[in-house]
């Protein structure tokens, strides 16, 4: 915008001295009105040329100049970027080096020590076995008669329970471990009537199962699964619903759960 202003007062004072010159030349006066000759004029109106020419290199490169400061501003940015991603990626292998050697060293405790310790060690060996495999399985042992509405339906015969999250005295099964897990269950029903159960978690419903007997000596057996995400310290169990009294037949009653991922 500078240079613009510069080029178009040059033009004006060119063309100024040009009707002066012309003027000049008609009367044959070397002098023009300010008393200037000619040949200073000129030499002037070159000189004021070559600075305005002079002037617009300088633009030209300071604008060149700011192309490549946006550029580089660009790059630094981009780098930075690239700098704060892979801090975050050494974090994070930090943090699982980190896991890696607490679970070898723990291992190591396992392989030395005495089963029988009861000390804290071996409960910190415990915790770290319950964080690798979370599993249960267990069946009702005897038949259960007369259950009422919203029972929670208690599996005595615990066959497998790794993790130690299933309580048989309580049916509950209290996650060790956030994640996905996968739940069974199944009942036995026999003779007429009716038996529903569903499965909860935190007190919200999952799903259902029902079966229902037409014949006195009719034996029946439901079921139903489910896989779902489960934060640790999470419950989850199998209760009655739907009939105030319901029987439910031993060793066909289960209810099993595994970590999946």
């Amino acid at each position: 915008m500078l240079t613009l202003k510069v080029f178009i007062s040059v033009c004006v004072i060119l063309l100024t001295l040009e009707d002066v010159l012309a003027d000049n030349d008609e009367t044959k006066d070397v002098k023009n009105l300010n008393g200037i000759s000619r040949a200073t004029l000129e030499e002037i109106v070159l000189g004021m040329s070559d600075k305005i020419k002079s002037l617009e290199r300088k633009v030209d490169k300071l604008g060149h100049l700011e192309d490549k400061v946006s550029s580089l501003a660009a790059t630094v940015a981009l780098k930075s970027e690239k700098i704060e991603e892979l801090e975050r990626e050494i974090k994070r292998a930090a943090v699982e080096e980190n896991g890696a050697k607490e679970t070898v060293s723990v291992r190591a405790e396992v392989n030395n020590g005495n089963p029988a310790d009861r000390s804290p060690t071996k409960n910190k060996i415990r915790g770290i076995r319950q964080v690798e495999n979370v599993a249960f399985s267990a069946v009702m042992s005897h038949a259960v008669k007369h259950l009422g509405d919203k029972q929670t339906i208690k599996f005595d015969n615990v066959l497998l329970n790794d993790g130690h999250g299933y309580e048989p005295n309580t049916g509950v099964f209290t996650a060790p471990l956030s994640g996905t897990y996968l739940f069974t269950y199944n009942f036995g029903h026999h003779g007429t009537g009716e038996t529903w159960l569903e499965l909860v978690k935190n007190g919200g419903v999952q799903n259902g199962a029902a079966v229902e007997g037409h014949f006195g000596e009719q034996n029946l057996q439901g079921g139903n699964a489910a896989i779902i995400k489960v934060n640790r310290g999470d419950t989850v169990w199998v209760e009655t619903f739907q009939v105030p009294d319901v029987t439910a037949q031993g060793t066909f009653t289960t209810f099993s759960g595994a970590f999946l991922y």
